[in-house]
């Protein structure tokens, strides 16, 4: 009997492995380094594709946020560049639908500030006490008396006025 003795290394199974090899080995590598921005559909990336912390102030377009993109009770005043000032107001008695401007101490504001004031306890109803304009460290205040009688005076209303830059 005449038998033909087979090679180990045929060409065939040299050519395959070697097809498996540069397959295997290049053809992952290239996969993995062919996304570019150009073939992202926009508005497909969403927030499970973006790692923690990824996006930053340094990467906002300015002005390109409002306030639909900023969740509720997420700023709070370390956020907002200006002052916050836990003051106590007394001016003496307003006469009837008139008014009376003070300035009270707010060290940081700016003029041109925006100034936001609130009382911490309630005030008479024909009373109005709004913050005018911000000055350089301090405020003005306008006291409104909108009654048809003179205002008793205000004593040691505890305000909270806050100045935003």
């Amino acid at each position: 009997m005449n038998r033909r003795r087979r090679h180990p290394f045929a060409f065939a199974n040299v050519v395959s492995v070697l097809a498996l090899v540069i397959a295997l080995g290049t053809g992952t590598a290239y996969a993995a380094n062919t996304v570019f921005s150009t073939d992202i559909v926009d508005g497909e990336v969403k927030t499970p594709d973006i790692g923690s912390d990824s996006v930053d102030a340094s990467k906002v377009v300015d002005g390109s946020l409002s306030g639909a993109d900023v969740a509720d009770r997420t700023i709070a005043m370390v956020d907002l560049k200006g002052t916050d000032h836990r003051l106590v107001l007394s001016v003496g008695a307003v006469s009837s639908r008139q008014n009376t401007t003070i300035a009270v101490n707010a060290t940081g504001a700016r003029p041109g500030d925006g100034a936001v004031l609130s009382t911490v306890r309630a005030i008479p109803s024909t009373m109005l006490i709004s913050a005018q304009r911000a000055l350089t460290d301090a405020v003005q205040i306008k006291i409104c008396n909108l009654s048809g009688a003179t205002s008793a005076a205000i004593t040691d209303l505890p305000i909270r006025l806050i100045t935003i830059h």
